[in-house]
């Protein structure tokens, strides 16, 4: 069985490093870490993945100055995916406060696109754009990590994560 690893995604760089982990609590531990040592008005990409294991539950963090985009993958294997396979996208305000007028996702290709007022790009997928009401104070998922202990079942409450499905 191959070990996760946490790859970070540096600003304008192609060179994407990759650390080994023991463990997915490991790595939440690490993202936490990276949050609080991090500047906080700067951008910070990463996530924790086991490619070629579809039962691993992976994590994408985004920071983006005092916001970020936090999501978490629950394959259907997982207890925790309740039979809804998908990726979780963490909104502090709570799912009921979303405008599901505004699709969550975008696929553009061509970056010049002037029609994408309320969009950000996600470092970690091409052509990927996230809507910005899945942006969350980065001080709240902070908060939500040291009280997790690292555990993935202490982050999740239902009212926090919209299921964004299959990216």
């Amino acid at each position: 069985m191959k070990q996760p690893t946490l790859a970070l995604y540096p600003t304008r760089s192609k060179v994407y490093p990759k650390l080994s982990l023991q463990s997915l609590e490991e790595g939440l531990k690490f993202i936490r870490h990276m949050i609080d040592e991090h500047p906080k008005d700067g951008s910070l990409s990463c996530a924790i993945l086991n490619r070629g294991d579809s039962a691993f539950t992976s994590v994408v963090f985004q920071q983006l100055g005092a916001h970020c985009v936090f999501q978490v993958f629950l394959p259907e294997e997982s207890p925790l995916a309740a039979g809804e396979e998908g990726w979780r996208s963490f909104v502090d305000k709570g799912v009921d406060n979303v405008d599901t007028s505004i699709p969550p996702l975008r696929m553009e290709f061509d970056d010049s696109a002037d029609d994408l007022g309320g969009y950000f790009r996600a470092r970690f997928a091409e052509g990927l754009w996230l809507s910005n009401q899945l942006l969350s104070p980065t001080e709240t998922v902070s908060e939500r990590l040291a009280n997790c202990a690292g555990k993935i079942e202490g982050l999740l409450d239902d009212n926090h994560w919209l299921n964004l499905g299959l990216l």
